[in-house]
């Protein structure tokens, strides 16, 4: 599967919400069906690019909190492979076994 920023999502959201209540909206007003079809598709254009730029200031708040939380927080060594055995991870026999009868 391929990798969707999620700016092209918000703006996606956005513009077909944009698009339905618009049509619902002109629908409803009694308007004649090429005019309400016609604002549906620029209102939704509008609201795709506003989502686009949300989208964007989104993902750059978000990589910006990311990047200062790692430089604040910083990993001092990572465990190697060959660690069988993190104090953190290990789990004991009657761990196992307690886990194993709740789930059968």
């Amino acid at each position: 599967m391929t990798e969707t920023s999620s700016a092209k999502v918000v703006a996606g959201c956005l513009g077909l919400a944009a698009f339905a209540i618009a049509l619902i909206a002109g629908l409803g007003s009694g308007a004649e069906a090429d005019v309400v079809l016609g604002r549906a598709v620029i209102s939704m254009f509008v609201c795709f690019l506003v989502g686009y730029a949300v989208g964007l200031a989104g993902e750059r708040a978000i990589d910006e909190a990311a990047q200062r939380f790692r430089n604040e927080h910083p990993i001092e060594e990572l465990p190697s492979d060959n660690d069988a055995e993190h104090e953190h991870y290990h789990v004991t026999d009657s761990e196992r076994g307690a886990v194993m009868e709740t789930a059968s």
